[in-house]
């Protein structure tokens, strides 16, 4: 079982926080990549990956989703 420190978007491997290609973070959030985009309202709309805090967790949580090293 996860503890509370592991138990964060940023240790696991769907957590996306931008930094390919010498890109910088923005402050500490980045993109949860487990599930699809979400659909816009607008027919039009492009579907977003949910913004997350890098402290923030779900119930999707397990030890064999952690971040590679």
């Amino acid at each position: 079982m996860p503890n509370s420190h592991t138990a964060a978007c940023e240790s696991c491997r769907f957590y996306d926080d931008h930094k390919l290609n010498d890109a910088t973070a923005q402050d500490e959030h980045g993109l949860c990549r487990f599930n699809p985009p979400v659909n816009q309202p607008d027919p039009l709309g492009h579907g977003l990956w949910p913004v997350v805090a890098a402290e923030d967790w779900c119930g999707h949580f397990s030890p064999e989703q952690l971040a590679a090293e």
